[in-house]
């Protein structure tokens, strides 16, 4: 069996660049926006008294403060991952307040979703699959539970998760039988492009990976 490679100091260091100079752009952005008029286009509530936004992001409340763009879990003030922390500013940011349409979309269809496919497929979907597949039903259920997943059907197992308030992403899992390994799926909203860009949806869907994989609420979005 290959190895995994574990990045090198300068690869971390290149992420880690890189995702300053994202925040950094996502900051400007967000801080040009009125408060009021972004949280009526998210869902999210804007306290003006505190100067931060609140809204529920996978069963916690989360906090961005305004206009200084910190990110904290509010139950116990730990700040949010990176990658957390930026999807949010940008959801923020960018939410035009269209209204979910309830239909379904894979990343494929959304737009540029084509290109990127299939990493998100390689280092999402799949691993999903792999990792949750083989377990028992009754501990996947307790992990979409953990989540405040709402079942879905057209699967074995299957929920919808709100990463953020106008952002639900659903998560279809078949489980391994005597014929068929395991395989998975991650849907979106069809209002999704509204909320996110493409790029930062395949982010989102990582994140919420993340979370049933662990199974649990330590690290969660990886911290």
């Amino acid at each position: 069996m290959r190895k995994m490679r574990k990045p090198g100091s300068g690869e971390v260091s290149g992420r880690r660049t890189a995702y300053r100079k994202a925040f950094e752009v996502a900051l400007e952005k967000f801080r040009q926006q009125d408060p009021c008029f972004a949280a009526s286009h998210t869902g999210t509530a804007y306290h003006t008294e505190e100067g931060c936004f609140a809204f529920d992001s996978m069963g916690r409340e989360a906090r961005i403060t305004y206009p200084g763009g910190e990110a904290y879990w509010a139950a116990d003030g730990k700040a949010l991952s990176m990658d957390w922390h930026l999807i949010a500013i940008n959801y923020l940011a960018r939410g035009d307040g269209r209204p979910l349409t309830g239909r379904l979309i894979s990343y494929r269809e959304l737009d540029g979703g084509k290109v990127f496919f299939p990493n998100l497929k390689e280092k999402t979907i799949d691993r999903l699959a792999a990792v949750l597949g083989p377990r028992p039903s009754a501990d996947i259920q307790r992990v979409f539970a953990l989540y405040q997943g709402t079942p879905v059907e057209g699967c074995d197992l299957g929920a919808t998760f709100y990463l953020f308030p106008r952002f639900p992403v659903t998560v279809k899992l078949w489980l391994a039988d005597d014929e068929f390994p395991p395989s998975a799926n991650i849907l979106f909203d069809a209002a999704a492009g509204g909320y996110l860009h493409t790029e930062d949806i395949a982010a989102a869907a990582s994140i919420v990976a993340n979370c049933l994989l662990r199974g649990d609420r330590i690290g969660d979005g990886g911290r």
